[in-house]
């Protein structure tokens, strides 16, 4: 058996390319809580600044400083929902619901909308709804505000748009009815945290603008707005570049997906410069993330450096560029599911998707049996 066949068969096993990171479990339980720690005092430090600075230059520089600790206690908070960042339970669920707050994040919800469904149906239309493509088809029949909507979305710009609508909203805030009707007391109960800390952040902020003579519009815009906006940009063009490329497919049946292949072949690395890598919890070094959720986000640059070493066929490593962005925008707005082609608004083929059907076949098989 070649090693992309072994690495396909082995990404939901014991062997293949999870077994190569079974070595990279390691949890430092000091590390992690200092990190949380630390990003968490940044984090209130900058809305105490953006709430007291008095000149709008600084406000502005407080509030993307925000937003970036808002993203990285997130990183830090999505790794405890996985239970891979600290060695007990009831630890990795603490910092979970602490550092989802600053995101406005429910943690139940965002563990049955991440966890289960995009984790377990990765780049399977009707189950994984993060950045599901439509066919042309489907985007013919939406209403013209709704296409107006997509197109929008699959913008040059649109990513936090699509993060704020069609995920938070939609799915963490607003989530339908599920058929596992035991759980929504917990649902509910998360989504109460987080109205409770976005009731009391709000409230602060206009006390604080009282007291110290401000505008209470324009300390909660730099206090509490404009960080939440920011957050859902970072966090919708982070996914995005996690399973959005010319070279990956997407899938509407069973029958041609794969786990195992989807874990290795549609969790794309990004590759950013390391110092930017580091500010994001290694978060970019997706495919191993996929391989193994139980990788904490400190070994990620190693677990990635083994699939791809091992793997290098199979893996897909992309250099970020502002060029690739306006590449990838371009050319991935509607998805061909019968071909497995990336299509633009009109129906023109933008991008033919290998799929390596010998492989896929193998994949399929195996999950069979």
């Amino acid at each position: 058996m070649s090693a992309p066949v072994a690495a396909v068969h082995g990404a939901g096993g014991r062997g293949g390319a999870r077994g190569l990171l079974s070595g990279a479990h390691q949890r430092r339980d000091a590390r992690a809580l200092a990190a949380f720690a630390c990003d968490g005092a940044l984090y209130a430090g900058c809305v105490a600044a953006a709430v007291l600075a008095r000149p709008p230059g600084l406000k502005l520089l407080f509030s993307v400083l925000c937003a970036l600790f808002i993203t990285r206690l997130f990183i830090i908070a999505h790794d405890a929902c996985h239970g891979s960042l600290l060695s007990r339970h009831v630890l990795n669920e603490t910092v979970g619901r602490l550092g989802f707050l600053p995101s406005l994040t429910p943690f139940n919800l965002w563990q049955f909308g991440h966890n289960t469904l995009h984790h377990g149906y990765t780049n399977l239309k009707g189950r994984d709804y993060v950045w599901t493509p439509l066919s042309k088809a489907e985007y013919d029949a939406l209403p013209p505000l709704r296409r107006f909507g997509e197109r929008i979305y699959r913008g040059t710009f649109g990513q936090g748009l699509y993060y704020l609508v069609e995920i938070w909203w939609m799915k963490m805030m607003r989530p339908a009815r599920r058929a596992a009707a035991g759980r929504r007391r917990f649902d509910t109960r998360d989504r109460r945290l987080v109205a409770a800390y976005a009731a009391a952040l709000c409230l602060g902020a206009a006390a604080a603008a009282r007291a110290t003579g401000q505008s209470a519009a324009l300390v909660l815009f730099a206090a509490v707005l404009l960080p939440f906006a920011l957050w859902n940009a970072a966090m919708g063009f982070l996914i995005y570049l996690h399973h959005t490329h010319p070279r990956v497919a997407w899938f509407d049946t069973r029958r041609e997906w794969s786990l195992r292949a989807a874990q290795l072949r549609q969790a794309i690395h990004v590759a950013f410069p390391s110092s930017v890598d580091a500010l994001l919890h290694h978060i970019m070094d997706h495919t191993a993330h996929h391989v193994d959720t139980l990788v904490p986000l400190q070994q990620l640059p190693r677990a990635q450096a083994l699939l791809e070493g091992a793997y290098p066929e199979e893996v897909p490593v992309q250099p970020f560029s502002w060029s690739y962005f306006r590449r990838c925008v371009a050319t991935c707005k509607l998805y061909d599911y019968q071909r497995h082609r990336w299509l633009d608004f009109n129906g023109h083929v933008t991008a033919e998707v290998p799929l390596r059907a010998p492989v896929e076949a193998a994949a399929a098989a195996e999950e069979e049996r």
